[in-house]
């Protein structure tokens, strides 16, 4: 019987292969570096763990890290789509409460894609205050998560909200050697300490298929 480090051999000399490949171009590609240490993690931890179930699942996860490395935001727009009087708040919120974030709501434009496809996000919130002509500082953040981890935060934004109803819109290539599966794409909307610390989050699901 051959031991676990042999098993795993060829896929290291395959990984090693594509590295000289992608080096005799002279012009490394990001993408296929991504693709090649992914397949490594995954592929190789595998092997080397034998095939055990749990730790493929966590090698895959490692690997898919990897290929989001590169993923960005390439478009955003954002824009207040209903002030404070046309906002109809939970019935729960008082204005002695202080600032308070209502939502995310995250809707994708395709719920799958495949890599190197783009997709749009889009996002609206509601921000509550006593105060409806005073901008707050708010963080808004834009990320991929799988099975409970995040992989990356492809965007942050800091920026400045009056009370009201806001909607932002940001667009997401993706790279073309993403791991296919199920991920999640979060957006937490929170203010700064000088407003209670208050933040909200809320994601969507996007299957990333195999082309």
């Amino acid at each position: 019987m051959r031991s676990n480090a042999s098993r795993s051999a060829p896929g290291m000399l395959l990984v090693a292969a594509l590295l000289a490949g992608c080096a005799s171009t002279g012009k490394p590609s990001h993408e296929l570096i991504g693709a090649t240490i992914g397949g490594a993690l995954g592929g190789g931890i595998c092997a080397v763990a034998g095939g055990d179930p749990l730790v493929c699942t966590a090698a895959g996860v490692g690997g898919a890290v990897i290929g989001w490395g590169v993923t960005k935001a390439i478009e955003s727009s954002v824009q207040r789509t209903q002030p404070t009087s046309e906002v109809s708040p939970s019935p729960r919120y008082q204005p002695e409460q202080g600032m308070r974030i209502q939502g995310p709501s995250v809707r994708l434009s395709s719920g799958s894609v495949a890599p190197g496809e783009r997709v749009d996000v889009v996002v609206t919130y509601v921000v509550l205050a006593s105060e409806p002509g005073r901008a707050r500082s708010i963080t808004e953040t834009l990320s991929v998560w799988r099975e409970g981890r995040k992989l990356r935060e492809i965007d942050t934004q800091a920026e400045q909200r009056t009370p009201g109803e806001w909607t932002v819109e940001r667009q997401i290539a993706l790279p073309a050697n993403v791991y296919p599966g199920t991920y999640e794409i979060r957006y937490e909307v929170a203010a700064t300490s000088a407003d209670g610390g208050v933040r909200a989050e809320s994601a969507s699901p996007l299957v990333v298929a195999a082309r």
